[in-house]
């Protein structure tokens, strides 16, 4: 006969984390961040790219370089930090 003990233990550890709220927690954990999205802020975003990034990109690719970073990852970091505006007071 077929062995469902792997399915039925399974079953009873998802019922379980469900029922314990465990389960919401890491999908809130894991992917709670992508229904967060503003489609407004991802266009502010996506025109940031086109104005703004060329101006700083070559020092982010410096940066990236020098420190061993990919200079994508600086841009992100700066990105959230000022929104690339030179003014900004973190």
């Amino acid at each position: 006969g077929d062995d469902n003990s792997l399915f039925d233990a399974a079953s009873r550890f998802i019922d379980e984390i469900r029922a314990s709220g465990e389960l919401a927690h890491l999908i809130e954990r894991h992917y709670g961040a992508a229904t967060r999205f503003n489609p407004i802020n991802i266009a502010a975003f996506l025109q940031k790219i086109e104005t703004d990034l060329s101006l700083y990109k070559p020092m982010f690719e410096e940066a990236g370089r020098r420190y061993a970073l990919d200079w994508r990852l600086l841009a992100a970091m700066s990105y959230q930090e000022s929104y690339w505006n030179p003014k900004a007071v973190s």
